[in-house]
């Protein structure tokens, strides 16, 4: 009997693993690393963080746009992409949102995605929107490629920036 419910135990376990690796693959990573879940106390003040990110991606770069290499490139590697017609077709939208993980954070639009997967019905119209703007009929609205980050902390030290 106790070899049936050790079999039992590991087959749940396995089960349990798999169904979050499909969803969470860090945390399943982090588990077999023996890796401690992080506690954030004391956060890093936004302005620090903008400061910190500002300074790595705020600053313009610049280069030298007569190189040598930069004409052998663009002549040999760089072709001139026609401007096309995009058909987003409701199967793409629908394998689309069934790709959607459903527990990541909900966009702009506060509707989680396992919504999008279960109102069927709104896929025509999700097509319609999004083949509108790709063949720039109704334009983009400012929100839509908008997106949150979240920081997760990589060392003790929650107080710093870098994480």
């Amino acid at each position: 009997m106790s070899e049936k419910l050790r079999r039992t135990n590991v087959i749940h376990q396995r089960k349990t693993i798999n169904k979050t690796f499909k969803f969470n693959a860090k945390s399943i990573y982090r588990r077999f690393r023996n890796e401690k879940e992080m506690v954030v106390d004391s956060p890093p003040g936004e302005d620090e963080i903008h400061s910190f990110w500002n300074g790595i991606w705020g600053k313009e770069k610049t280069f030298n746009r007569n190189a040598v290499w930069l004409e052998d490139v663009q002549g040999n590697y760089c072709r001139t992409v026609e401007k096309k017609e995009y058909l987003i077709t409701k199967d793409i939208v629908k394998e689309v949102i069934k790709g959607m993980n459903n527990k990541k954070a909900p966009g702009n639009d506060l509707v989680i995605h396992i919504w999008h997967k279960k109102l069927h019905s709104t896929w025509s119209y999700i097509t319609k929107i999004f083949q509108n703007y790709m063949n720039k009929s109704t334009p983009i609205p400012e929100w839509l490629p908008q997106s949150k980050t979240m920081l997760l902390p990589k060392t003790e030290d929650t107080e710093n920036p870098i994480f």
